[in-house]
């Protein structure tokens, strides 16, 4: 019996400290370097189109900071550039499905989005349609997302062979938006 006891608690401490080694080496910035090249170069072959981030820092299981992020268009415009996107996540709930994150900031962002004609797709679409999963294949994730904070952003909208249209623009963007579900299809959200 004691050496049952023995033997668990060797493997529970082996357990607990390769948690606490693998949780400082995360905290290196090569290794977060090397895991951010990895996560783009998924993302890359994933939708096709250029994806770079700058810096990382990541503070496992509860934060993540992400700077200098940008995202082509299939034209090789730019679709996305973030100066700065922050967000704190809780990882428990991760294990029961749901990626939840307390916070999500984003600084200093610009997004254009385009369509070449009335008809057409907007520029963001082979990335929604990359992501979209089969028409009977229910999701395995509840995205729940508590706050996000936009700040000091610029949108805009443009129809590029209308002569007609005049491109719709917003700048100096500030929202507080909370967001507490997305199921599926449905959104539940709210400004503040």
């Amino acid at each position: 019996m004691k050496r049952a006891l023995r033997i668990t608690g060797i493997i529970f401490m082996g357990i607990l400290l390769l948690g606490l080694i693998l949780a400082v080496v995360v905290r290196v910035p090569y290794f977060q370097q090397e895991i951010t090249l990895k996560v783009t170069g998924w993302l890359e072959k994933k939708i096709g189109t250029k994806v770079s981030v700058g810096y990382t820092k990541f503070a496992p299981f509860h934060h993540l900071v992400l700077s200098d992020v940008y995202l082509e268009d299939q034209r090789g415009d730019t679709l996305l550039y973030v100066d700065e996107i922050s967000a704190g996540f809780d990882f428990l709930p991760l294990l029961q499905g749901e990626l939840r994150f307390s916070s999500a900031r984003l600084s200093d962002f610009d997004m254009q989005l385009r369509r070449e004609s009335a008809d057409s797709p907007l520029n963001i679409q082979y990335i929604i349609d990359a992501f979209r999963s089969e028409p009977n294949e229910a999701s395995s994730i509840d995205l729940i997302i508590d706050d996000i904070e936009l700040e000091n952003g610029r949108f805009s909208y443009t129809v590029v062979a209308d002569e007609n249209s005049k491109p719709l623009k917003f700048e100096n963007i500030f929202a507080h938006i909370q967001l507490p579900r997305v199921l599926g299809a449905t959104v539940e959200a709210s400004t503040g």
